[in-house]
């Protein structure tokens, strides 16, 4: 059985304000040649950007699940300090 994913893990961080207006930007930049398919990996802030660039060009992005993110354990929290990782694994 898969681990189930906590409600505030970064698999479901969701797309920011700025986020959402940087897509905007990366819209118009594509309109100028539109791609023939868009694709994203499962994540949710994921698909909210590649929806948010695809739908003003008529694209729908296609769900992939080989473009899931990769984990990295205790590396996953990129607000760690490498002191805060070397005390809560030795190994690192």
């Amino acid at each position: 059985m898969a681990n189930p994913v906590p409600p505030d893990s970064y698999e479901n961080a969701v797309l920011t304000d700025l986020g959402r207006l940087q897509c905007a930007a990366v819209t118009k930049v594509l309109e100028a040649e539109p791609p023939n398919a868009a694709y994203s990996s499962p994540a949710i802030r994921a698909i909210q950007t590649a929806t948010i660039v695809c739908e003003p060009l008529g694209l729908s992005p296609k769900e992939d699940d080989r473009l899931e993110e990769f984990r990295f354990g205790s590396f996953d929290d990129t607000a760690k300090t490498i002191e805060m990782l070397e005390m809560s694994d030795p190994i690192c």
